[in-house]
């Protein structure tokens, strides 16, 4: 592994790290936000751990400044979901968040 590949697994662990939701449940319709600290575009999505389709994909480009704003919408409050973050262009380069719900 190169220096390069270092660096981006480390930054990925990083979002992650960053990504993670306390255990606290979120408020449907508020806002949150995930955040990043890589020069490489990622790709973000909020999924329901059970499977299905995303509930939100975002591209983050150059995401460096650090916040990839979300809206909550219509969520299903008895799901589970959790957060992706894949670098774009290296999808071996993919991480996950701690699991969480949405309060009603």
């Amino acid at each position: 592994m190169n220096c390069k590949q270092i660096f981006t697994i480390f930054t990925i662990l990083f979002v992650l790290l960053s990504t993670i939701v306390t255990s606290a449940p979120m408020e449907k319709r508020a806002n949150d936000n995930i955040t990043v600290s890589s020069p490489d575009n990622v790709i973000v999505q909020v999924r329901p751990a059970s499977g299905g389709k995303p509930v939100h994909i975002e591209i983050g480009r150059n995401p460096y400044d650090g916040h990839l704003p979300f809206k909550i919408g219509k969520w299903n409050v008895k799901e589970s979901y959790f957060v992706q973050v894949t670098v774009v262009g290296k999808p071996k380069f993919t991480g996950n968040s701690a699991k969480f719900q949405i309060r009603n």
